[in-house]
């Protein structure tokens, strides 16, 4: 019944204008069946234009950078895919207002067999190699033939069109025209949430006549939100579900987005979810706000001054996703900074049931660390390089310090084993002032310069 174009890299000019702070790409994925015995992953990306630098030729401003997309093994990480795509895109044509400087979006399609695979995408600037960014994911391929009905995952979508004509479009599938979202982000401006799923094995029993699939939105403190139910045929072996639900009445927060099969007589058959984010300043949640504020007060964020929250906020950027980072900056309010700490520290709390917050107790420790060990002038130690990388990737396997060498600069080398097969980072004292930049580092996404001896030696 599905037909799927098996795509190499295909791209989408957007109107998407989401910050990505230092992020120059966001990605998501769905995973449909494909046969009998291959499963078909699609990936979705938003690659942000305004990250890349730019050159003029002739009154057109363009970008040039390289996507690559490795996929390896996750057991063993042997490389089972590597893949470069040239990028090179128009921003600006002088008298033309059509071209979008914004985020572009694009999708890409495998065919893979069950198993774990580890998939890294990296984005490098064409014109400004130490400007990259890279992401990676473990992506678990299920087999949908296992006998019994199933949902596929649920790709968000920014717009859906049902029975579209334009089946040229690099996103048709299935009679509908499915625009990705990847940030999986909704706001004022777009309140309505787009999905498209598809449902599997259908009529392999006659247990019962029809199936049950339930819609429900569960905010992130449990309440539901939304719930629908919807009869479905066991007639057809497989089906496509697509929808769209208003969200303008809900407040800022991350909801999830879950659904889930039943047969007639409500006996659970499977489920899927999607993690969603909104904002929506405009709606107070006096229901979600008591209960927050319950758990918020009694814990040490209660106390918290403006200024203390935007502290402790600035200071754990470094393991914030752009999502969230977006989120703050758009706060408006002492409870709301304070509410949103608790949930963004409790998220990353491994054991919630002891008062006690590990993951934030050893950060802040790391932060303490930083300050005490690299604060110069007035630039607080976590915000400088080795701050930055120390709250990143944590204590280095080895650093080796190199003070007093004849005619070189002061620097250090970190290396860390465990990051990428061992990867190393080198600071140096370049203005001998005692602060130590990043001159260079084999860690994918950051600065390298391979001459870094002859830098800081003053030969160039």
């Amino acid at each position: 019944m599905f037909r799927f174009k098996l795509l190499s890299l295909i791209i989408f000019i957007s109107s998407l204008t989401y910050s990505q702070n230092n992020q120059m790409f966001d990605f998501d994925y769905a995973l449909f069946n494909y046969d009998s015995t291959y499963s078909f992953l699609e990936l979705y990306y938003a690659i942000d234009q305004s990250k890349f630098t730019t050159k003029n030729v002739n009154d057109t401003i363009f970008i040039e950078g390289y996507l690559n997309i490795e996929i390896l093994n996750s057991t063993d990480n042997s490389l089972l895919y590597n893949k470069s795509y040239f990028l090179n895109r128009p921003v600006y044509i002088k008298g033309n207002e059509d071209i979008n400087s914004g985020s572009f979006i694009g999708v890409i399609g495998f065919v893979l067999q069950e198993g774990e695979y580890k998939f890294r995408l990296n984005t490098i600037d064409n014109l400004d190699n130490a400007n990259q960014d890279t992401k990676e994911q473990i992506i678990k391929i299920i087999s949908y033939n296992v006998g019994k009905p199933m949902i596929s995952d649920i790709q968000i979508a920014s717009n859906i069109i049902a029975s579209s004509a334009n089946t040229n479009s690099i996103f048709y599938k299935n009679t509908y025209e499915v625009i990705p979202n990847p940030f999986a982000f909704f706001s004022q401006n777009s309140p309505v949430l787009f999905f498209y799923c598809e449902l599997y094995n259908l009529n392999l029993s006659n247990e019962s006549e029809e199936l049950v699939l339930k819609q429900t939105i569960v905010s992130n403190l449990g309440n539901i939100k939304y719930s629908k139910t919807k009869n479905i045929s066991r007639q057809n072996h497989s089906i496509v579900e697509a929808g769209a639900i208003p969200m303008n009445k809900y407040g800022t927060g991350s909801y999830n987005f879950i659904l889930s099969l039943f047969d007639s007589d409500n006996n659970f058959i499977h489920s899927v979810s999607k993690r969603i984010y909104f904002i929506n300043p405009d709606v107070i949640d006096t229901v979600e706000l008591y209960s927050d504020d319950m758990n918020v007060f009694s814990s040490e964020f209660g106390i918290y001054t403006a200024e203390e929250c935007d502290a402790l906020f600035d200071a754990s950027k470094y393991i914030a996703s752009k999502q969230e980072i977006d989120r703050y900056d758009e706060l408006d309010s002492l409870n709301a900074k304070r509410n949103f700490l608790y949930m963004f520290w409790r998220m990353r709390d491994e054991d919630q049931s002891t008062p006690e917050n590990r993951a934030k107790d050893e950060y802040l420790k790391r932060v303490e660390h930083a300050n005490n060990n690299w604060t110069k002038f007035n630039r607080k130690g976590y915000k400088s390089d080795r701050g930055r990388v120390y709250l990143t990737y944590g204590e280095p396997d080895i650093l080796d310090r190199y003070p007093n060498e004849a005619d070189v600069k002061p620097y250090e080398i970190w290396r860390y084993n465990s990051i990428e097969g061992g990867v190393v980072f080198v600071f140096a004292d370049l203005t001998g002032f005692g602060s130590y930049d990043l001159i260079h580092s084999t860690k994918v996404g950051e600065i390298r310069d391979d001459n870094w001896l002859g830098r800081i030696a003053g030969a160039y």
